[in-house]
């Protein structure tokens, strides 16, 4: 984690650039390979003989620990929801024409997989407010040192090659409350500055989503273990190359060398008793595997995967057992307690993102004093329900909790306020019709 107190120099940004590169990146490229199956283990693993069997079994535990947990907390499009009906309008257009259901699951898997995110604000050549996950390998945020730990500054580079003249150029934004400067070289100790542009936003442009307060990724802590399983499967299979390259064993007897092709051809063994006396063996020497002690170490290895990941077994035969809802839900409770943590941290990303979009409205408006904490943030976990397990407590709860509050419980609804207007259109459109009705009955 860098700070700067004071003001962010050249020389200070080459440094914390360089910094990054060799302290945090080697880290960050390798929660990177696991997540994409290239598990640094088993894929480098050799031998002094490099004619024994060496596969390589590289199983995607870490990219199952980060899609279930991303999907389960925001798989289901984060809700918005104001007071105000022209501010709620404002943030549901904002949030759609960014896509912001698609933008936040990325967050997420970069938050699980880093144990950080970053996103950028910035206003489009047709004056809409944009926002944009960032690649979190090219991200060097700087804060300010105070109890608050406010980011201050934020660094993005990016090394780009020419594929005509080979050239490596280094391009790297830094942001601030005040905007953006760009500055470009041949190498991070070349940068110069180029362009500034400024920051209509107010504040940092730059969102912040942190995994956790140790900035730990979701499957950081079981690697060992993703490691010890691929080892094993590995190891497993070997055994079964070397059975295929098992040695026969002749003992007792005398073999014809000029005759083994005849015996592999003709599906046939002839041994002939040696002069001890002793009856002729003919077996393949092999080794003995306690087959039995290494399947229960490979399922041993794999529930601690998901207990310490806190990660369920979504195998269909793990389910078994799940004869009701309270089991299913208590099978969950470790995730539920894992997802509602990151959940908060997820939420504080969010919230600076609707502050500066606020901000944004208040300036371009007339006579408006928007304020980004009247919004409110809800997640909706993607659960797979029917709507017949969730009529039935939304119909007890009715007289004890609001209409808006019970209808965000029904999945596919992301706006509360807005089906509570058709539902009040839909009445009164059967109101009227209802009137017209009567009206002719006593005409008639």
């Amino acid at each position: 984690m860098f700070t700067c107190r004071g003001e962010l120099t050249l020389d200070l940004i080459r440094k914390y650039i360089e910094l990054f590169r060799a302290q945090e990146l080697p880290r960050l490229k390798k929660l990177e390979r696991y997540y994409k199956a290239k598990n640094d283990t088993i894929i480098n693993r050799t031998f002094e003989d490099a004619s024994k069997p060496n596969n390589k079994l590289a199983h995607a535990y870490a990219a199952y620990i980060t899609d279930t947990l991303s999907a389960y907390m925001v798989g289901k499009p984060v809700s918005y929801s104001a007071q105000d009906d022209i501010l709620n309008s404002e943030i549901a257009n904002i949030m759609n024409y960014n896509d912001s259901a698609d933008n936040d699951l990325s967050i997420a898997e970069s938050q699980s997989i880093y144990g950080r995110a970053y996103e950028v604000m910035y206003v489009d050549e047709d004056g809409h407010t944009r926002f944009k996950c960032l690649n979190t390998l090219e991200s060097v945020p700087v804060y300010d040192g105070t109890v608050e730990n406010n980011m201050k500054y934020f660094i993005r580079y990016c090394e780009e090659q020419d594929p005509v003249t080979f050239v490596t150029t280094v391009t790297a934004w830094v942001y601030d409350d005040v905007g953006c400067s760009e500055y470009r070289g041949l190498s991070v100790g070349d940068l110069k500055l180029i362009d500034t542009v400024e920051n209509v936003f107010g504040y940092i442009q730059i969102n912040e989503y942190i995994n956790n307060n140790f900035y730990e990724g979701d499957f950081e802590k079981v690697i060992s273990l993703i490691d010890a399983y691929d080892l094993m499967c590995s190891d497993t299979l070997n055994e079964l190359d070397y059975f295929s390259d098992a040695y026969l064993l002749f003992a007792n007897c005398e073999i014809d060398t000029n005759s083994v092709q005849d015996m592999k051809n003709n599906r046939i063994i002839q041994a002939t008793s040696g002069d001890s006396g002793q009856a002729a063996v003919v077996q393949w020497l092999t080794k003995n595997a306690n087959d039995v002690q290494c399947e229960n170490t490979k399922k041993r290895t794999v529930d601690e995967i998901h207990k310490l990941s806190k990660v369920p077994n979504l195998d269909p035969s793990a389910f078994v057992s799940h004869t009701t809802a309270s089991h299913v839900f208590y099978s969950l409770l470790a995730t539920e307690d894992l997802v509602s943590k990151k959940e908060k941290k997820f939420k504080k990303g969010l919230q600076q993102r609707l502050e500066k979009i606020v901000h944004l409205l208040n300036v371009k408006g007339i006579d408006t004093n928007y304020d980004y904490r009247d919004i409110e943030i809800t997640f909706n976990r993607n659960i797979p329900q029917g709507l017949e397990s969730i009529a039935d407590p939304i119909s007890k709860l009715r007289d004890l909790i609001s209409d808006e509050t019970l209808i965000s419980l029904i999945p596919g609804i992301t706006n509360p306020l807005e089906e509570l207007k058709k539902r009040d259109a839909q009445r009164e459109r059967e109101r009227i019709d209802t009137s017209g009705m009567l009206g002719d009955d006593l005409e008639n």
